[in-house]
C-alpha cells in the first residue's frame, strides 16, 4: 500500500512543495540523498524515471534488490506518477549502497560527492522480536541479565560512538537512521 501523500500531509510537506501554502516549491530538484539499506531499490522503477529516458537512481555497490530499500526509496523520491506514492523529495536523485561499511562509505560520500543528506532504515534487534518464520517470539537480550528488559536499550555502545564521531566530523552531513 502506498502512503507516502498521507503521510506528507500529516507532516506538512506538502505545504513546501510546489504549489503549496508556504510558497517554497520545494521538489528536492538537483538534490542528492544517500539511502543505505539492505540492498538496493529497482532502479528502473516508474517513480525514479528522471523524464528523459533514464533514472535518479544510482546504484554505488554491490548488492541485491530488496523490498525495503525501494520502499524507503519509494518514500524518499518517489516521482508521484500513482499520486499516493509520491515521495518526499520527488524530483531528488538518490544514491544507494547496502548497509555494509554504511559510515567509510558514508564519509567517502561526503568528502567526494558533496552528500549532505542520507537515511538508514534499519538498526539492531533487542529485546523480544516476533518471528513468523517460527510463529513465536524470540528474546534478543541477554538471559544473564534479565530475561524481560534488554539492558541495551539506549546502550551507548562503539558503534554508537562511531556515528557519533562522524557526525562531529562532518558537521554539513545530516544522516537520518532508525532508532
Amino acid at each position: 500500500i502506498t502512503n507516502n501523500l498521507n503521510s506528507a500531509k500529516t507532516i506538512d510537506t506538502d505545504h513546501v512543495w510546489n504549489g503549496g501554502t508556504a510558497n517554497l516549491d520545494l521538489s528536492g530538484e538537483d538534490f542528492l540523498i544517500g539511502e543505505w539499506d539492505g540492498g538496493h531499490p529497482r532502479a528502473t522503477h516508474q517513480e525514479f524515471d528522471d523524464g528523459e529516458g533514464g533514472t535518479r537512481v544510482t546504484r554505488r555497490d554491490d548488492g541485491d534488490l530488496h523490498y525495503h530499500s525501494a520502499h524507503v526509496a519509494g518514500t524518499l523520491i518517489a516521482e508521484g506518477q500513482i499520486p499516493a506514492a509520491k515521495g518526499m523529495a520527488h524530483q531528488a536523485n538518490l544514491d544507494s549502497y547496502d548497509w555494509d561499511d554504511d559510515l567509510a562509505e558514508m564519509a567517502l560520500a561526503a568528502a567526494n560527492d558533496d552528500l549532505t543528506l542520507s537515511n538508514h532504515s534499519y538498526g539492531k534487534t533487542r529485546g523480544w522480536k516476533w518471528r513468523s518464520e517460527h510463529a513465536r517470539w524470540f528474546w534478543y537480550g541477554d538471559v544473564d541479565v534479565s530475561t524481560t528488559e534488554d539492558y541495551k536499550f539506549g546502550f551507548y555502545s562503539e558503534l554508537s560512538q562511531d556515528w557519533d564521531e562522524f557526525a562531529y566530523n562532518s558537521p554539513q552531513y545530516l544522516a537520518v537512521k532508525s532508532a
